[in-house]
């Protein structure tokens, strides 16, 4: 069978409530599973999650249908070398139709964990690769031993998954990226309007 999955491969269930299938993909040195489980008991009261958990894209060949995807999750270690591979390589199996605001970057042991003294790459490579290969991505840094953190960062992500799932009426991913704030290297107006002077 076809081992490639769609977000509209399958009619959403209204019937069993608000419900979204997530597809984590990373090694098994992300700890995925304690991710998704985070994500479970964070979101018990708002919807019900589904956690499915891939080392690497494509999916292997199934013999029974997949269930619906609603969003994929790449999860990346910056500790872990492999972790980076498998993303710049899953990433390119990925049907394009999840980039347009189905999926997400999320990088474990980052910026906020201060005992780690090497990293096997640097926020700016991954943040590199993103933009030039996979677009508009939305990317979480999330120290997994810091429950306040994690909170805040499964809710970011639970408001994607809600637009996506179309639980936020007249609300799409591509109006969600239209809204957000364009980053800019000037520092004040004067910058903008004004010509540097040799």
């Amino acid at each position: 069978m076809n081992n490639a999955f769609s977000p509209f491969n399958q009619l959403p269930r209204p019937e069993i409530g608000r419900n979204a299938t997530v597809l984590i993909v990373g090694p098994p040195s992300v700890e995925k599973a304690k991710f998704g489980e985070q994500m479970i008991n964070i979101l018990a009261n708002e919807m019900t999650i589904r956690i499915r958990t891939a080392e690497s894209l494509p999916l292997p060949s199934a013999s029974t249908p997949r269930p619906r995807i609603d969003f994929v999750l790449f999860m990346l270690s910056m500790t872990q070398a492999d972790s980076f591979e498998v993303f710049k390589n899953s990433v390119k199996k990925l049907n394009e139709e999840y980039f347009l605001g189905r999926c997400a970057v999320v990088v474990t042991q980052g910026k906020r964990l201060e005992k780690v003294t090497h990293y096997t790459f640097e926020c700016a490579e991954l943040e590199y690769f993103i933009s030039n290969v996979c677009g508009d991505m939305h990317t979480f840094y999330v120290n997994l031993t810091d429950q306040v953190n994690v909170q805040v960062i499964v809710g970011q992500i639970n408001s994607l998954i809600e637009v996506a799932c179309g639980y936020k009426r007249g609300i799409t991913p591509a109006l969600l990226r239209a809204t957000e704030l364009y980053e800019s290297s000037y520092t004040s107006l004067e910058e903008i309007w004004e010509p540097k002077r040799e």
